[in-house]
Parts: C-alpha cells; sequence; structure tokens
C-alpha cells in the first residue's frame, strides 16, 4: 500500500468540494470522489504490476496527478498501461455499475470524469496517451512538442465552445510549466541514455546530426565522416557542459 504522506489534496480541491456540499450536490461530490478513487487505483494498479516506485498523488479539482519514480527512457508498452490503468478502471466501474448497482448519479459522474480524462490536454489522461503513441512515430522530442500544440488546441477549444475560463485557466497553468520545463526533460532523456545501457531491439540512422531526433527505444547512428553511435555525441554534450550534471 501507498504511504499517506504521498497523497497530497490541492488547496482548490477543497475549495471544490465547499462549493458542492453548499450547492446542495452532496451526493454528486460523494460519487466523484468515488470515481476519482477506482480512477487513480487503476493507475497504482499497474505501477505496481510493474514495479514502478510512486512519489506522490496530488488530487486537483480535475482528478489526480500521479509523479512516477521511473526513467523517461521507459518502456512504450508499460507506459501505455500506466497511463490507461485509471480509465480502464472506469470502464470496469461503469460495466458493475449497469449491471448490479444501477446508480444514475453514478454513471453520470462517472462519464464526466471518464470524459474530461480521456480530452488531450496536460496533465490529463488523454494527452499522456497521445504522447506514448507520439513516441511510438515521432523522435521523442517531437512527441512532446505535438503534445504541447494538441493540448493548446483543446485549451483554446474549452474556451470558444464552452466559454469555462476557469478551466481553460487551470489547464493553460500546466500547460506553460510543462513548456517552460521542455529543455529540463529532453536533457534527462538524454542524459539517461548516455548514463544508462539500454537495450535497444531497432536502430535509427540520419545522415545528419541531431540529438532531436532520437527516438524512444532505439538506438540511434549519426553520419560524421563515418557512423558514430549516440553516445559519442552524448558524451561530447555532457562533458563539455558539466552544469548538465
Amino acid at each position: 500500500m501507498m504511504n499517506t504522506h504521498k497523497l497530497k489534496i490541492n488547496c482548490l480541491t477543497y475549495m471544490f468540494i465547499l462549493l458542492f456540499l453548499l450547492s446542495g450536490f452532496k451526493n454528486n461530490i460523494i460519487w466523484i470522489l468515488f470515481v476519482f478513487f477506482v480512477h487513480e487505483l487503476g493507475h497504482l494498479f499497474f505501477c505496481k504490476l510493474f514495479r514502478v516506485k510512486i512519489i506522490s498523488i496530488n488530487i486537483y479539482p480535475f482528478g489526480g496527478v500521479i509523479k512516477l519514480d521511473k526513467p523517461l527512457n521507459y518502456s512504450i508498452f508499460k507506459d501505455l498501461l500506466i497511463s490507461l490503468g485509471g480509465i480502464s478502471f472506469q470502464l470496469i466501474l461503469q460495466i458493475i455499475n449497469l449491471l448490479l448497482i444501477k446508480s444514475s448519479i453514478l454513471s453520470f459522474c462517472n462519464l464526466l470524469v471518464l470524459k474530461w480524462n480521456i480530452t488531450p490536454i496536460i496533465p490529463l489522461d488523454g494527452s499522456k496517451i497521445l504522447q506514448i503513441l507520439f513516441s511510438k512515430i515521432f523522435p521523442y522530442y517531437v512527441s512532446l512538442v505535438l503534445s504541447y500544440i494538441l493540448s493548446f488546441v483543446f485549451i483554446a477549444t474549452i474556451i470558444l465552445f464552452s466559454g469555462n475560463l476557469g478551466l481553460a485557466t487551470f489547464s493553460f497553468m500546466f500547460l506553460i510549466k510543462h513548456i517552460m520545463d521542455l529543455s529540463h526533460v529532453f536533457n534527462r532523456f538524454l542524459l539517461e541514455r548516455y548514463i544508462y545501457n539500454f537495450n535497444y531491439k531497432k536502430y535509427k540512422y540520419f545522415n545528419i546530426f541531431n540529438l532531436k531526433k532520437i527516438y524512444l527505444e532505439k538506438g540511434c547512428f549519426f553520419y560524421e565522416n563515418t557512423w558514430k553511435y549516440e553516445k559519442y555525441f552524448l558524451g561530447k554534450r555532457f562533458d563539455k557542459n558539466q552544469e548538465f550534471w
């Protein structure tokens, strides 16, 4: 079981709960919190299955954000299952509700949270799932940028079609933080590949040297008079810039 000190509830979540209680939607908030619990349980299940250490779970009004102790150069398949865990458990809950519980309020709350979580906006599961799928097709750096662009598009869509400025602002704050951390995240991705000896089943070859072309789960060679493995260039990068260590 996860230690309780790893669970953190954002102050806005308390305000969200209080507003629901004062508005007379006691049953709604109870079911929503229950759905949040089931959703996070899905992520925790796959984390335990793959022995991934959980750093913290932060509960926000839109759901939970889990911080995991795992490398960025992680299995695409396992990462996808962890990200799909919450959604899959919600689908199971929906089936159980339809067959046994038969609560219209639970069904409404579950579908509401489910639809929101599959939206490709950072830090929701929909954005993470798409970023993982992008990394299967595109270089890792490109997959990150594409997920940021898509997130911005959907935030703009929320503003244009729903006019929900509060939700859009909250999402935009997370997006800006991720954009500001882009160089740090990508540098960590490269540093991991330099320090650790990952085993790759596939390799990519490029005539022009560009570290932003490196793929997840694939070793890369670049041409510089002769073909040289990525660690040669990564060594030159980190040996010259000690601040990255």
